[in-house]
Order: C-alpha cells, then structure tokens, then sequence
C-alpha cells in the first residue's frame, strides 16, 4: 500500500468517525433533552427515532439503508424497552445486584449499564439485519452493541455523577448527559462500521 493509499484511508477512517461521532451527539442531546421535557414519553418512545434519524445522515450514500435505519431504530427501541421492562426486569436486577456486590462503583452506574447493553443490543439486531446487504458480517453488530449500551450507560452515569448536582438547568443538563452518553456509543461503534465497508456522506464511497 503506497503512502498515499494509506494517507486516503486515514482521511477516511476520520471522516466517517468525525460524522458518526456528532451524529450520535446531536441526536442524544436532542433525544435527552425532550427526554428531560417529556419524561417517560420521552425516554421510550421518542430517543429512539430521533437518534436514529440523525445516525441515518451518515448513510446518506445508501440511500436505502439510510431510509430503513431511521424507521428500525424507531419502532425497535420502543420495542427493546418494553420488552426489557416487561420480561428482562427480573435479569437485570439479578446481574446489577451481582455487579454492585463486588464493591466496584455504585448501584445506578451498573444498573445503567446493564439496563442500556441489553436495549442496544436488541435494537441492533434490525439494523444489523439491514447492514447485512452491503456486508455479510453484519452480525458483529449485536456483541459491538453489548459494548456499546454498557459504554452509553457507563458514560452516562459517569456524567451525572459530576453534573447532576452541579448543573440547575434541566434542560442543559439533559443535553450534556445525551452528548457524553451518545459520544461513548459512537466511539465503540464507529469503528466497525468503517471495518464493515459503511462511509459517510463526506468520505468517498
């Protein structure tokens, strides 16, 4: 590979990150702070559709997959939180239970965690069902999104843990939480989106 190939590639690999990254951003401080307004209706019904419009923007190339990652990512998230509320509750106070045991942090930072890897990870088995047209090793999507929730968790709590006192206005506060939390995702996901061949609207095809 030339110096030039490999400069290309690194010009690539950061612009497709750059995009993912703000994306998640925007869409998570957005999302947190109608979350912030609207509460319950906020958090399980809305998040999911506004993060996954401004994710769509990446994939603005495939056009198709751009169109389809919007409305899977909207109806999933309402769907993995039910589902999490409704059947996994029981699992997940049993893992947090266990995970605070071990004297390592604190009990809303691990409930966090696990309440956001298990979500995540139901969300991505429609998107990765989507990827699997432009890569056959689509699947990597699911554990990465075991990774990434428990990432969007961890960052989130992190985040309060310094903020929430120190931080009077609502609102502001629900921006800054949705911009680490999402910004912690995006960093664990971005990378494997560009190992699966996926490029931003900015970076070639």
């Amino acid at each position: 590979m030339t110096f030039f190939q490999i400069s290309l590639a690194r010009s690539v690999l950061l612009s497709t990150l750059g995009a993912w990254l703000l994306a998640n951003i925007i869409g998570g401080s957005v999302a947190n702070f109608f979350e912030m307004r609207l509460q319950f209706v906020g958090a399980l019904v809305l998040t999911g559709g506004i993060v996954g419009i401004a994710q769509a923007f990446v994939f603005r190339p495939y056009r198709w997959l751009a169109f389809g990652w919007g409305i899977a990512t909207a109806i999933a998230w309402v769907l993995a939180n039910a589902l999490e509320i409704a059947m996994l509750n029981d699992m997940r106070e049993s893992l947090t239970t266990a995970l605070v045991s071990t004297g390592w942090l604190w009990e809303v930072f691990w409930l966090n965690v696990v309440r956001m890897a298990v979500v995540l990870t139901l969300v991505a088995i429609p998107q990765a069902l989507l990827l699997w047209r432009y890569n056959s090793l689509s699947w990597v999507w699911v554990p990465t999104n075991i990774v990434a929730g428990a990432a969007l968790g961890a960052a989130g709590a992190a985040a309060c843990f310094w903020w929430c006192a120190a931080v009077n206005n609502g609102l502001l506060l629900g921006i800054l939480l949705g911009s680490v939390s999402w910004g912690g995702y995006a960093l664990v996901t971005g990378p494997v989106l560009f190992v699966l061949g996926l490029r931003s609207h900015s970076a070639s095809r």
